[in-house]
């Protein structure tokens, strides 16, 4: 019988929720902890699931030694100083897409990341796993279309998504909020 990984979340928003559910259920898999600034949010997701331990600072939840590997998933904007944080500490990292938004934090994470191969690093791109993404991934794999030489996507999301939905969509663009996937699925 395999451990399980014991998790901490960082970000308990719409994927921050999802994340621990999906965690929750996994066999190999436990929620140790969560951290999220506001603490009603703290303790109505520590409730549903079930998690007791709750922190509102992140450099709290990475000293509990019993965190392996800590899920980032706080808005684009703010996924840089928390992976760089969850590296300097030790634990493993995955972090929602976009990495960051900036190259040059990517890059600083990177080289953080090669220098600690021990670590796991991985940004997470959950439209692979959509019907559309991965039908399109198959059939480009297979041969069935032939070499692709371009690529071109169109998104239909809603003007609620950025005006209702989300209240930080004025600190990060198109490209890494919705684009990111596409870019994912023609690379």
């Amino acid at each position: 019988m395999t451990d399980k990984v014991k998790i901490g979340v960082v970000g308990l928003g719409i994927m921050g929720e999802q994340y621990v559910r999906i965690y929750n259920a996994h066999p190999l898999a436990e929620v140790v902890a969560i951290c999220n600034r506001s603490a009603e949010k703290l303790n109505t997701i520590g409730d549903k699931y079930s998690i007791p331990t709750r922190y509102t600072e992140f450099d709290e939840l990475l000293a509990n030694g019993n965190v392996d590997a800590v899920c980032i998933a706080t808005p684009d904007f703010a996924h840089f100083q928390p992976v760089k944080s969850a590296l300097e500490a030790g634990k493993h990292v995955l972090c929602e897409k976009p990495f960051t938004t900036e190259l040059i934090e990517a890059d600083e994470l990177l080289r953080m990341s090669r220098r600690r191969p021990s670590q796991k690093l991985q940004v997470a791109f959950n439209h692979r796993w959509l019907s559309s993404y991965y039908h399109g991934y198959e059939s480009i794999r297979r041969g069935d279309i032939g070499r692709p030489v371009a690529g071109y996507a169109r998104k239909n999301d809603t003007i609620w998504v950025s005006t209702e939905m989300i209240d930080w969509a004025a600190k990060t663009t198109p490209i890494h909020f919705l684009g990111a996937h596409d870019i994912d699925l023609m690379r």
